[in-house]
């Protein structure tokens, strides 16, 4: 989506969130005063605003089979040959 000066919905989106004092990367002092994190079902948004803002940025994911609406591919696409090292996480009872 562009609005008509021709900003797209994540310049806007990114640009609300610095007015009212979301910023700083995980973590950070700024981070932590008032936390924030940025999560899409679209992979080119996130990639869009990697530039603009240093908030943690999630990619969601539903049905690995379905596609995409922003790149058409379906999500398990994005992790062949990705390979993370993840800490056990104990889940209490």
């Amino acid at each position: 989506m562009k609005w008509s000066d021709g900003k797209r919905f994540e310049d806007r989106f990114v640009e609300t969130l610095r007015e009212y004092g979301y910023k700083g990367s995980y973590l950070s002092k700024h981070w932590l005063k008032q936390p924030a994190f940025i999560q899409s079902f679209a992979p080119t948004s996130l990639v869009y605003i990697s530039n603009q803002t240093d908030l943690p940025k999630i990619f969601l994911i539903d049905d690995v089979n379905i596609s995409t609406q922003d790149t058409n591919q379906v999500s398990n696409v994005f992790y062949l040959g990705l390979s993370l090292d993840l800490p056990q996480i104990d889940v209490l009872s």
